[in-house]
């Protein structure tokens, strides 16, 4: 006796949540913000999505292009950044939790990865990053200055 209240009587998986990704999901990462979990999905869709400790989806930012790679990077600063490596080879940078944009990199703008797409970052100390992409360059980042005076005049 089934009591659940389902009646999906073919065994086909449910639809995903409508809050869900439209798309392959391509990476994740976590981090935390006033002692809360976090964990930051990134897609094919173009979206990074933000979920909380009970999976619910708490932000979600639009990119215009599949993100292919996430990671969270902590300057000397102590200013926590959101680092998202897009499916055309450009890197953005965003505030954390705000998601705002403080910059891009691009190699028509300055250098970087000039075949895309970025597959992975890694965070290091100190406002260091590394990325890797398509072309088969593993590049050094690092954020210097005062990335939270960056965030506070936007």
């Amino acid at each position: 006796n089934n009591n659940n209240n389902n009646n999906n009587n073919n065994n086909t998986p449910p639809p995903p949540p409508s809050d869900g990704h439209s798309g392959p999901i391509t990476c994740s990462t976590s981090t935390t913000y006033e002692s809360s979990f976090y964990v930051l999905t990134g897609s094919l869709d173009g979206h990074v999505k933000t979920w909380d400790g009970t999976a619910k989806c708490v932000i979600t930012v639009q990119h215009g292009q599949g993100v292919m790679a996430v990671e969270c990077v902590e300057t000397e600063g102590g200013v926590k950044c959101v680092v998202v490596g897009m499916e055309r080879g450009n890197i953005m940078v965003r505030a954390w939790p705000s998601f705002e944009n403080l910059y891009s990199l691009d190699y028509r703008y300055t250098f970087g990865h000039v075949q895309g797409p970025v597959r992975v970052i890694t965070a290091g100390d100190n406002g260091v990053f590394f990325t890797g992409a398509e072309d088969g360059k593993c590049m050094v980042w690092q954020m210097k200055g005062d990335i939270a005076a960056m965030i506070l005049q936007q």
